[in-house]
C-alpha cells in the first residue's frame, strides 16, 4: 500500500503516516517513476477541471503523487474557488444583468483569470461594510459559491470563481464603451453607484458622489 492509502484506512494525513515511518525506522520505498505526461496532467486538471483525488483514482496513482507532479510541472494550483469549478453555472446572458455587472464591476471589483488555460473568471473585492457583503452575495450566489474570510482588522475578503461565460468582465477599457446613448447605460450607472455609494462613508453616515 502507498502512504496514500495506508492514511485513508487508519484515518490520518499523509504526513502522519511519514512522520511515523521515519520514527519507527522504517525504510522507505524510493519514488518509482510515474508514467504521466505533463500535457495528460494538464488536460484532466484544467481543462476537465478534475480534482487531484479523481485524477489519482482514475490513474491508480497516490494523490500526493497527483500534486507533487502538478508542482514539478509548474501546473498553477487551483484555488479554493476554482477547486469547486462543478458548483459554477454559466451566466444568463441578460443584457441587463451585463451592464449592471460591468458597472458593479469597474466601481472597485478586481477581476482575474487564472492563465489562459483556466475557465474560471475570479471575483474579489474586500469591505466592512455589511450591506456590501450581502450585495455582492446576492449577485453571485446563483452563478456559484462565494467565499468571505474576515481579516485580523475586520475587513472582510470576498471572493467568487465565477464560469469562463464571465469573462466580459475582464476587461475595463471594454466595459468603459458604455456610453450614455446606450439604452442600458442608467443600469450599467447604477452598478457602479450602488458600489461607489456603499464604499464611501464620512462621519456623518453614507456619502453618494456621483461621477460620470
Amino acid at each position: 500500500m502507498t502512504t496514500y492509502e495506508i492514511a485513508e484506512v487508519v484515518g490520518c494525513c499523509q504526513a502522519t503516516v511519514w512522520k511515523r515511518l521515519h520514527q519507527f525506522n522504517i525504510p522507505v520505498r524510493e519514488r518509482y517513476k510515474v508514467p504521466l505526461a505533463k500535457r495528460q496532467l494538464q488536460e484532466l486538471y484544467w481543462n476537465q477541471t478534475l480534482s487531484t483525488r479523481r485524477i489519482g483514482k482514475l490513474l491508480s496513482i497516490p494523490r500526493s503523487t497527483i500534486y507533487r507532479k502538478l508542482k514539478e510541472g509548474n501546473i498553477p494550483i487551483r484555488d479554493i474557488a476554482e477547486s469547486h469549478i462543478s458548483n459554477k453555472k454559466p451566466f444568463s446572458n441578460s443584457l441587463v444583468d451585463k451592464a449592471y455587472l460591468i458597472g458593479f464591476r469597474i466601481g472597485d471589483l478586481n477581476v482575474t483569470k487564472n492563465g489562459p488555460k483556466s475557465r474560471t473568471i475570479q471575483v474579489k473585492t474586500g469591505t466592512t461594510i455589511n450591506a456590501q457583503v450581502r450585495l455582492f452575495e446576492s449577485l453571485f450566489n446563483a452563478y456559484c459559491k462565494v467565499w468571505k474570510k474576515k481579516t485580523e482588522k475586520g475587513k472582510i475578503n470576498m471572493q467568487a470563481g465565477l464560469d469562463e461565460s464571465f469573462s466580459f468582465l475582464l476587461p475595463k477599457e471594454e466595459a468603459r464603451g458604455f456610453s450614455a446613448m446606450h439604452k442600458h447605460f442608467f443600469l450599467f450607472l447604477l452598478g457602479f453607484q450602488m458600489l461607489k455609494e456603499q464604499s464611501e462613508f464620512t462621519t456623518n453616515g453614507p456619502s453618494l458622489r456621483l461621477e460620470i
